[in-house]
């Protein structure tokens, strides 16, 4: 996957500490997603951090969305539970 995307986002040179919050920590993850929000390249970040995620465990915020976000996306219920989720987008 190309990554050039990388060099126009929103959080290019940001601490990266802001997205990767302690768990609980209500008010730096509302933070990270307003600079998401903004972001010009929203959709490529979304789309590479979906694309790791069905490999690796990602933490942080990417494109707004938690891990626990990410895994809802992909029914990480469901494998958990054993079920196939080869046929997830």
């Amino acid at each position: 996957m190309d990554e050039q995307w990388r060099e126009r986002a929103a959080c290019k040179g940001m601490d990266t500490s802001l997205f990767f919050p302690s768990r609980g920590d209500n008010r730096a993850v509302k933070k990270a997603k307003q600079v998401c929000a903004t972001c010009p390249v929203f959709d490529d970040c979304r789309e590479y951090s979906l694309a790791l995620s069905r490999e690796f465990e990602t933490m942080g915020i990417w494109a707004g969305m938690s891990q626990k976000g990410r895994d809802t996306h992909f029914g990480a219920k469901c494998r958990r539970r054993g079920y196939d989720d080869k046929d997830l987008p």
